[in-house]
């Protein structure tokens, strides 16, 4: 970069949640572009080369960026497949004043910068299971398939989620119920924002747990590949 500091400018106010490390050494950045909680903000993705220059070999300019009308998105989490391809995961707000309307959201890039259509629908992909799910966080399983959790609101409140999904993009029924697992943590309510895929493939998610006391915790689960409870972690 310049004496060591790069800066990426979009059309609009840009926020940075994502980054990822290429194994040839270039770097993808994430997030959003615009404003977001007046739903016309953009996903957006960059990717440098190791001098902290824009890799114009990527989405022709090094930047890339995706909007949907009347939607905001965010990047949260990029994902890097065994073939190149990039997924970028987060979520979907749609504005119903005055509130919120979330949805898990996926897209998949190949290694230039270009949509994969054979993804999901046309590239993208969008789950919502409840009032409102916000994705926090993904990881990548041997066998292709995406991981992805926040959590979810319900009419009894906010709960720890977690979503599976093929590498077609399609939800993973084999996954929890009908792709989805909602981890319980003793009556508390719980928003993963972290985990790690295990060599086993099972996998551990971390968070916040807000207890019913109005004290706050650390929480860790363990689910096997088929999502369901491991019983030889912890308690």
């Amino acid at each position: 970069g310049a004496n060591g500091y790069t800066k990426v400018a979009f059309s609009g106010y840009v926020i940075c949640f994502a980054m990822k490390l290429q194994s040839d050494g270039k770097i993808l950045i994430g997030g959003n572009d615009g404003n977001f909680y007046a739903g016309n903000s953009s996903l957006i993705l960059a990717r440098l080369n190791t001098n902290g220059k824009l890799d114009s070999s990527f989405s022709g300019d090094g930047k890339y960026s995706l909007n949907l009308s009347r939607k905001s998105l965010t990047c949260n989490e990029i994902l890097i497949q065994p073939n190149g391809d990039i997924v970028a995961t987060g979520q979907l707000d749609t504005v119903v004043d005055p509130n919120f309307i979330n949805e898990f959201f996926a897209t998949r890039l190949h290694s230039n910068g270009t949509t994969d259509v054979s993804f999901g629908n046309n590239g993208i992909v969008r789950v919502k299971n409840s009032i409102s799910d916000i994705a926090y966080c993904a990881g990548l399983l041997p066998n292709g398939k995406i991981i992805m959790r926040g959590f979810s609101k319900t009419r009894r409140g906010n709960i720890a989620s977690v979503l599976s999904i093929t590498s077609k993009g399609a939800v993973d029924k084999t996954f929890g119920t009908n792709g989805w697992v909602y981890p319980s943590f003793y009556g508390g309510t719980g928003i993963l924002n972290a985990d790690v895929v295990q060599q086993n493939e099972k996998i551990i998610f971390a968070g916040t747990i807000y207890n019913t006391n109005q004290t706050s915790s650390i929480g860790l689960v363990r689910l096997t590949r088929n999502g369901s409870l491991d019983p030889s972690f912890a308690n």
